[in-house]
């Protein structure tokens, strides 16, 4: 599907899909319940248990890591990779290793985003040989995932050390791509691994990815229809959205926000642009061009910093920019960002959920960002969240909300953008004079 493609459809969706929250599928699941009953002695690993006990909502929507640069590195390899495990919705996340040698096979990790706190949190859970499940502590975990919880993941289409880690599928004759289906043929067979649900994968040789004879090298994503097969892409446009509601929970409680917050919004819905053009408003609410290229070149460094960790084979022989960031398409509407962050004074280097503070890596893969000619990408999710807030306020603003549930009917809780021609008649009211 083409960006312009996905557009039209998108935009054809109205207002009939703006459900904005779903149910979660397993109702009133309770982790430490789940936790404490596969603990009990009984045949085979409290962990396997436990996942095989697990809604078939998490067990069949996981992908693997097998190189990390997180604390688990020592206990994952591409023999027996780290699983990850999340809900539609990913505002529950699950992570433990696969192998039963390892020292932490033991363990159990969660992340929970709170929809009312706008927050994520961790916690730790390891099954005891009394029968037990003890509740580590979590306090390390902030050096990496910082002081406010944060997800850490890259931005698509590149995940260097997950599988599937070009564009849910594997370069041909990659390293990675053998790897993968002898793990397949013996490994994931067995253990905790094969407790996950396989069932839901048709038309591939790579569960839960995409099948390499399928990958289009040249293609932004695969069509709705391939949603099962694409488990990286599928998370980080979940976690964007979840994480875009904590950015927008710290923007909301800067002292000046509120005062801010006309001009902000019509910054992000580029209502600015004929007002600057015709010289009534003035060029300081505008990012400088200085600004600007100095963002390209913190991309640039970026994007060719996340490439050798992909390793991809061969890649000569691949088009210039396959492998590149969609963000280097973007620094216009990064810079808009960037500023609205610094006219309020807000710290922005927690914003992105790479593991480097201050990265610009914000693009989720959801391809929702050009209406009426104009580019809104990575703009629109703030938007969103501001112009939520102010509907929910005041009376008067609800008419310009209408969000889209661009993935309802595909059964994904995720992919609420704002229906851009409505939101921008907003322009009239709250652009510069």
């Amino acid at each position: 599907m083409t960006l312009r493609s996905f557009a039209k459809w998108a935009v054809s969706l109205g207002a009939a899909h703006f459900a904005l929250h779903f149910p979660l599928a397993f109702g009133a699941f309770s982790l430490e319940s789940a936790l404490e009953a596969s603990a009990r002695p009984g045949e085979g690993a409290p962990l396997e248990r436990f996942v095989a006990s697990l809604p078939t909502e998490l067990r069949r929507n996981f992908t693997f890591v097998y190189q990390s640069r997180s604390p688990f590195k020592k206990w994952i390899s591409p023999k027996k990779p780290r699983v990850v495990l999340f809900n539609n919705r990913a505002d529950l996340i699950l992570t433990f290793t696969g192998d039963s040698e390892a020292k932490g096979y033991d363990t159990v990790e969660a992340m929970r985003f709170d929809e009312k706190k706008r927050s994520f949190s961790l916690a730790a859970y390891r099954f005891e040989p009394s029968g037990k499940v003890a509740k580590l502590e979590t306090k390390s975990c902030a050096e990496c995932h910082g002081a406010d919880t944060r997800p850490l993941f890259d931005s698509y289409p590149l995940w260097p050390g997950f599988y599937g880690s070009f564009r849910d599928s594997f370069l041909p004759e990659s390293t990675e791509l053998k790897n993968y289906r002898a793990f397949l043929k013996a490994e994931a067979k067995s253990g905790v691994y094969a407790k996950l649900d396989w069932t839901s994968f048709k038309n591939t040789s790579t569960p839960p990815f995409v099948d390499p004879k399928a990958l289009e090298v040249g293609r932004v994503v695969g069509t709705l229809d391939d949603f099962p097969l694409i488990p990286n892409t599928r998370l980080g446009m979940a976690l964007t959205e979840l994480n875009r509601k904590r950015i927008f929970r710290k923007v909301s409680a800067t002292p000046t926000y509120r005062t801010q917050r006309n001009e902000i919004l019509s910054d992000l819905l580029r209502c600015d642009e004929e007002a600057y053009e015709n010289g009534r408003a003035p060029a300081s609410m505008l990012p400088s061009e200085d600004r600007i290229d100095e963002l390209h070149s913190q991309l640039y460094a970026e994007n060719y910093a996340r490439i050798p960790r992909l390793a991809p084979p061969n890649r000569a022989a691949y088009p210039a920019g396959t492998f590149d960031m969609p963000e280097l398409l973007f620094t216009n509407e990064l810079a808009r960002i960037d500023h609205f962050a610094a006219r309020l004074g807000v710290d922005r280097s927690d914003w992105s959920m790479a593991m480097e503070r201050g990265s610009n890596a914000f693009f989720d893969g959801i391809l929702s960002g050009i209406s009426e000619g104009k580019s809104y990408y990575l703009l629109e999710d703030h938007a969103f969240e501001i112009l939520a807030d102010w509907a929910k306020e005041e009376r008067a603003m609800r008419p310009y909300f209408v969000p889209i549930a661009a993935y309802r009917p595909y059964g994904y809780p995720f992919g609420n953008r704002l229906y851009m021609p409505r939101a921008r008649e907003l322009c009239k009211l709250i652009a510069p004079l």
